[in-house]
């Protein structure tokens, strides 16, 4: 595990949805996918698995809200 603040990615969608900052909240297979394209920021640990950090929410939250229709 990159430090003591990272989380598996698998535990992303659920802390999206606990604290309510998107909706709807993006399923994993896209979640994994904006973390390979550079779109939301991750870490890969040595064991392979992608982490990311709580201070890191508000920005991956930020990929996935759409723009308010005028």
């Amino acid at each position: 595990m990159p430090d003591t603040d990272s989380y598996p990615l698998t535990l992303l969608a659920g802390e999206l949805r606990r604290r309510r900052l998107v909706e709807p909240v993006p399923p994993y297979r896209t979640l994994y996918h904006a973390i390979l394209d550079g779109r939301i920021p991750a870490q890969q640990g040595s064991d392979g698995r992608w982490y990311w950090r709580n201070k890191d929410l508000p920005e991956i939250a930020a990929a996935f809200r759409r723009p308010i229709a005028a």
